[in-house]
């Protein structure tokens, strides 16, 4: 049995997705500070586009920057509410009750896990890796099954799998099946097979639409 002083159930689910969203703007912002300048796309861009070119595009980011800050709270509520949903039809299914609300607060509250590779980048290429390409900067995935199968010449396409597949992600789960167990009151165990039958399904489903799209632009 899992013991511990935090209660999800108790936790205003409103207040944690302002707190969350507050974090990952002003991260993502003090991440691309620091991480991102004008030399990495020069570099990356270099033998594909005239200097010009570059400039163009270097403007027409820094222009609509703002924009990626003002949908951020929109994608992340969407992606916060499709995952609430897909839980749920995995508690119904097995007959049991709980309030949206509370399986809102399970998922807002797991994602708080990947701010943790996201600060891991940041001490990386801030402070100990200064010398790197935009690419690696895209690329880079802590724990992940990307760092330990190289397949970015055999088989891009995987990548995105690969990437996905990390100790934040498993983490992740466990998460969702500890929020779970605390509002369902059932066995750890039971509500970590709800996670993989439910969100574990759609995880798959959404992996393999991003494979075969990855295939279609490649090909």
């Amino acid at each position: 049995m899992i013991d511990s002083n935090i209660n999800i159930a108790d936790i205003n689910h409103w207040k944690s997705l302002g707190l969350f969203l507050t974090l990952m703007a002003v991260l993502a912002g003090v991440t691309s500070y620091v991480l991102n300048s004008d030399e990495l796309y020069f570099q990356f861009y270099g033998e594909q586009l005239s200097y010009e070119r570059i400039v163009e595009l270097i403007e027409i980011q820094n222009k609509w920057l703002w924009l990626g800050y003002l949908l951020l709270p929109i994608i992340y509520f969407i992606k916060f509410f499709l995952i609430s949903c897909v839980l749920l039809m995995g508690i119904f299914i097995l007959g049991l009750e709980v309030r949206f609300q509370d399986v809102f607060k399970i998922t807002v509250f797991s994602e708080f896990i990947f701010f943790i590779p996201m600060l891991m980048k940041l001490v990386w290429f801030g402070f100990i890796e200064r010398d790197y390409s935009l690419q690696e900067l895209i690329d880079y995935a802590p724990l992940s099954l990307d760092n330990i199968l190289d397949v970015t010449e055999t088989s891009p396409w995987l990548s995105p799998l690969l990437k996905s597949i990390s100790v934040f992600e498993l983490a992740y789960w466990m998460l969702l099946g500890y929020g779970l167990y605390q509002v369902l009151e059932k066995p750890f165990k039971q509500t970590m097979g709800l996670v993989a039958a439910s969100y574990g399904s759609a995880w798959i489903v959404w992996q393999v639409f991003v494979i075969f799209l990855m295939i279609n632009f490649s090909a």
